[in-house]
C-alpha cells in the first residue's frame, strides 16, 4: 500500500516539460542557501532539519536530516517538488530511490570553494536565474580575490600554523582535502595536518603537541557549545603554542564549514582570525 501511495503522488509531482521548476526540496543547507541567494526562496516546498539560515528557510517544511537514513522520502514525495537538488555526498541511496519514484533530482556538489561557483552557476540554470548567478558569482570571485591577493604577499614565517578541531571526542581535524582546509591556506594559514590523506580524521593529543600548532580554530558548536578553556584543559595540549599564548579562536561552523553563498564570508572570518592585523576594521 504504501509503494502504491508513493507512485501516486510521483504521478502529481511530474513536472512541465521544459518550464523552471516551482516546487523545490533541498537537501542541503548550502544548497538552500544558494537557493535563497538566487532570488528563488519562494520556489523552496522543503528542507532538512538543518537549514537554518537564512531565517525564512526555518519556517519551511522540513523533511528530515540530510544523510542517507535521515531522510523521509513519503515527506518528500509528499511535498509534491518538481525538483529536488541534493549535494550527492552521504545521500546516494536517497537519490537514487528519488529517482526511482520518478522525481527529478539533481546533484549538485558543495564541498569545496570551487564547487560554490560552480553550484551557483548550475542551480542558476536549473531555475532560471542565469543572471543572479552571474552577479553572484562576481561578487564572491571579487571578494574572494581580494584576500587572495593580501594573503599572497605573506612570506611563509607569517604566516601561523594551524590546527582546527572538528570534533572534540574523539580529536578530529580537518585536511587539506575539505573546505576548511582550503580556507586555511588561502586565508594565510598553515594546516598542520593538511597533507594526510582522507578529509576529516581522527589525530592524538600527542601529535598536535608534536606540530606545535600557533593558533587552534573550532566551530562555535560539537553538538553543544565549544568552550575554549576546556581545549586549554585537555591532557597533552598545555605545551602547544597555541594554548600557551591564548591563541584559541572560535567561529561561526554554519558559515565556515558551507560551500554556498557565505563562502567569502568564511574565508574573511578565517583570515581575519589568523591576521587580525591586516584588517583594520
Amino acid at each position: 500500500m504504501r509503494t502504491a501511495v508513493f507512485l501516486v503522488l510521483c504521478l502529481f509531482a511530474s513536472p512541465v516539460a521544459g518550464a523552471p521548476p516551482k516546487r523545490v526540496v533541498s537537501l542541503a543547507p548550502s544548497l538552500t542557501e544558494m537557493v535563497f541567494a538566487l532570488g528563488a526562496g519562494e520556489r523552496l516546498v522543503g528542507v532538512t532539519t538543518v537549514c537554518n539560515y537564512p531565517p525564512a528557510a526555518q519556517r519551511l517544511p522540513r523533511i528530515g536530516g540530510m544523510e542517507d537514513g535521515g531522510i523521509d522520502l513519503e515527506r518528500v514525495l509528499a511535498l509534491k517538488p518538481d525538483l529536488v537538488v541534493a549535494i550527492g555526498e552521504f545521500q546516494m541511496t536517497t537519490v537514487e530511490a528519488l529517482r526511482r519514484l520518478g522525481l527529478r533530482v539533481e546533484v549538485v556538489p558543495s564541498q569545496t570553494l570551487e564547487d560554490v561557483f560552480t553550484a551557483a552557476t548550475r542551480l542558476g540554470t536549473l531555475l532560471g536565474r542565469e543572471a543572479a548567478a552571474k552577479r553572484l558569482t562576481a561578487d564572491l570571485g571579487t571578494r574572494v580575490e581580494r584576500i587572495r591577493r593580501m594573503m599572497a604577499a605573506l612570506p611563509r614565517e607569517r604566516r601561523p600554523r594551524v590546527f582546527y578541531e572538528v570534533w572534540d571526542e574523539p580529536l578530529m581535524t580537518a585536511t587539506g582535502h575539505t573546505l576548511i582546509g582550503g580556507l586555511i591556506t588561502l586565508g594565510g594559514g598553515v594546516n598542520v595536518f593538511g597533507e594526510l590523506p582522507g578529509r576529516y580524521v581522527q589525530v592524538s593529543p600527542e601529535a598536535v603537541l608534536k606540530r606545535d600548532p600557533e593558533v587552534i580554530l573550532a566551530p562555535e558548536q560539537h553538538g553543544s557549545p565549544v568552550d575554549p578553556k576546556a581545549l586549554v584543559r585537555r591532557p597533552g595540549l598545555a605545551g602547544v603554542k597555541a594554548v600557551r599564548t591564548g591563541r584559541i579562536l572560535v567561529l561561526n561552523g554554519d558559515i565556515v564549514s558551507r560551500a554556498g553563498p557565505r563562502i567569502a564570508d568564511a574565508l574573511e572570518l578565517v583570515a581575519r582570525a589568523l591576521h587580525p592585523e591586516l584588517f583594520t576594521r
